[in-house]
């Protein structure tokens, strides 16, 4: 059998134990960047790979991820089991409802598919993902595995296709279909349409977090986002991720935050991680301030685009955003 899961972490605890069947680490952080998914997996490995070989200066990324299609593709038609190991939040949903909808597309499949999806273990206080357990408590997870119905299929493909789409709508209508068959989808997709500017201020749900814990105090970038993930109700974000979007609310034409010393915010991987990055530090501008107690809004004429799944979001135009009161995606002109 084949077992797939999140990332180097859960893979290594899987391989330490006494499971049989090589270990697949679905490497891509979906949560950033550009998913133009439409339809046909080669181009998306091609935006996929460009975008992460300059994140973190990886030349092999796109075949790295031809590679990693190719392990599951064949798996699931020569291996008599496929099972998935993913968490609850947003970062594990992404992954997947991809890699059940490719297994779904997979016509000559016969392996079984089978998931082991939790959002919490009797042995550890916060559950924050399957890295934190011991090879051990990885094998006893083992039986309650559960084989993937057509249901379940159908679910992702839904919000696969609603992801990657290039209009947002789709995301509004998947909010509304019955994805109850995947029991951590909606609340995940939900928390991805609260990563859109909102109506009520222009920040992301991150980057209010973010502006919160630099106003209380914590000023490092390591401090502050440990601050941020203890907030997050389910942690999807890594370190690199935050530190991503906090760059982005320093390049904006009117930054709700200011770097010392500036004016460039210098983070992992294309820095080291050591004394010149622990000694920068953020403190909120005036206009974060008054975004903090409602007044203006983030989002300039000038601020550029950014990618949001498989929808390019430009500022200067109209675009998408999260209204709270309606809870739901609505078209926001400039």
């Amino acid at each position: 059998m084949l077992h797939v899961t999140n990332g180097d972490v859960a893979a290594e605890t899987i391989f330490r134990s006494r499971l049989e069947g090589p270990v697949l680490p679905w490497r891509d952080v979906l949560t950033d960047g550009p998913v133009p998914w439409r339809g046909d997996d080669a181009p998306l490995r091609q935006a996929r790979g460009a975008y992460l070989a300059d994140a973190f200066d990886d030349e092999e990324a796109v075949k790295t991820l031809a590679e990693r299609d190719a392990i599951l593709a064949d798996a699931a038609e020569r291996s008599e089991e496929v099972v998935l190991w993913f968490e609850h939040d947003l970062y594990d949903q992404l992954q997947l409802i991809q890699v059940l909808d490719m297994l779904s597309r997979i016509p000559d499949r016969k392996a079984k598919v089978s998931l082991i999806c939790i959002d919490r273990h009797p042995a550890i206080e916060r559950f924050l993902g399957l890295g934190q357990l011991t090879p051990e408590q990885m094998e006893a997870l083992f039986p309650s595995r559960i084989g993937v119905t057509e249901e379940m299929f159908a679910a992702a493909s839904i919000a696969w296709r609603a992801f990657t789409a290039d209009d947002p709508k789709a995301l509004s209508a998947a909010l509304n279909q019955d994805l109850s068959a995947l029991p951590f989808l909606h609340p995940a997709l939900q928390r991805w349409c609260m990563e859109f500017p909102w109506t009520t201020d222009g920040l992301t749900q991150t980057e209010r977090m973010a502006l919160t814990v630099i106003k209380s105090g914590k000023a490092g970038p390591i401090d502050t986002f440990r601050d941020y993930y203890d907030r997050e109700e389910a942690p999807f974000l890594g370190d690199w991720s935050y530190w991503v979007r906090i760059e982005h609310l320093l390049s904006r034409t009117e930054p709700p935050i200011r770097v010392s010393p500036g004016p460039d915010f210098d983070f992992p991987p294309k820095s080291d991680y050591g004394r010149a990055f622990e000694k920068q530090s953020f403190t909120l501008t005036e206009h974060g301030e008054r975004l903090l107690d409602g007044i203006g809004d983030a989002v300039g004429a000038t601020d550029g685009s950014r990618w949001y799944g498989g929808y390019r979001f430009e500022s200067g135009a109209a675009h998408w955003r999260w209204d709270p009161t309606a809870e739901a995606l609505v078209l926001f002109e400039s």
